[in-house]
């Protein structure tokens, strides 16, 4: 690739609002219980896209925590992977001191490093080279591409959304949402053995959802959405909702809950929401409503071999690649709303 040098590392950096350029920073040493990493591909999250629209304002970062990595060197101590091997990384900081860690809940930790004042915050999925702990990164079969590997992290994500909903083999299951995160819950959801129905107004995505795992979908512009649940349901209502898109689409779903049934909110909320509940049907009609956000390590695994062993397919997730001189494009592309997952070649496929 134009541009890099033996000791150079070619990295992304969010300046402001729609300014992105490329640096080259010092190329990273590895020391005791980290791994180098050659960063060849990594996904465009929503973190990113709001960075570029100024809705998330902390510049100058260098973001990217969606990547796919060739391990080029390994410090001491390090035993998950050695030189060579392919890799999804979560830069997530994870301490494994903390209460939560402790308890097997290391998505919920609580230590952050502290911004240094003058230094740029950087997370290393979008730079060539990049250093994480031993910990964090867990190998994947090489027969993987790299730009459907990007997408460990998301789908992490997703089975630990998935976990929270408990999921039982042929239960109703609602999505609401069929962009990236969502088409990953009607696929993982499928996967665990429910029936999935899909809302989502672009019929493209909807067409999609209905392609790759979901029963039955609803248009909810076009459509009665709570319809078309009790009607699929024989009046009951759906045993898990998930709610992976923002604005009201979710709170009018709630409605569809069955008894008993769980809201799994996944999606979050910029700028902050508020919705009025009547906490009597929480009591009443005996609902949970839960948050689903970030892995576990536990999710990580199960990702890693669910990728590597062909058990889930996500390749038709993946809208655009670009290479990294094109990221302004590429951001452009992925703030459209259009497709999926936007892919930067930070070193790998062509």
């Amino acid at each position: 690739m134009s541009g890099r040098s033996d000791d150079g590392s070619r990295a992304i950096y969010f300046t402001g609002p729609r300014a992105v350029e490329v640096r080259t920073d010092p190329r990273p040493t590895p020391g005791p219980g980290e791994v180098l990493l050659r960063v060849r591909s990594s996904g465009i999250c929503t973190m990113e896209q709001r960075l570029y629209n100024g809705v998330l304002e902390m510049y100058p970062i260098s973001p990217g925590h969606e990547p796919a990595a060739e391990v080029v060197e390994v410090g001491a101590g390090v035993t998950s992977v050695a030189p060579g091997d392919h890799a999804i990384v979560s830069f997530l900081p994870r301490c494994m001191q903390c209460h939560f860690c402790r308890v097997g809940e290391s998505d919920k930790c609580v230590v952050r490093r502290p911004r240094e004042e003058g230094v740029p915050v950087k997370f290393g999925g979008f730079s060539e080279y990049a250093i994480a702990s031993g910990h964090q990164v867990f190998r994947v079969s090489a027969s993987l591409p790299w730009h459907e590997a990007a997408l460990g992290e998301p789908l992490a994500c997703t089975i630990h959304s998935v976990r929270q909903a408990g999921l039982e083999l042929g239960e109703d299951v609602l999505v609401v949402g069929g962009g990236t995160m969502g088409q990953l819950h009607v696929l993982t959801a499928h996967l665990r053995g429910a029936r999935v129905l899909l809302s989502e107004p672009d019929r493209d995505k909807l067409a999609v959802g209905l392609e790759h795992g979901a029963a039955i979908g609803v248009d909810p512009t076009r459509e009665n959405l709570l319809d078309v649940v009790r009607d699929a349901t024989d009046g009951r209502g759906v045993d898990a909702l998930f709610i992976t898109a923002g604005g009201d689409a979710g709170r009018t779903a709630l409605r569809s809950l069955r008894k008993g049934g769980r809201a799994i909110f996944y999606s979050g909320y910029y700028p902050p929401a508020e919705w009025t509940m009547d906490p009597d049907w929480i009591h009443r009609d005996q609902v949970a409503l839960v948050g689903a956000v970030n892995q576990t390590l536990e999710d990580w695994l199960a990702a890693s071999r669910m990728l590597s062993g062909g058990i889930l397919e996500v390749g038709h997730l993946v809208s655009g690649r670009y290479q990294i001189e094109d990221i302004n494009e590429a951001m452009q592309v992925a703030t459209s709303g259009r497709g999926f997952r936007v892919i930067v070649e930070m070193g790998g496929d062509r």
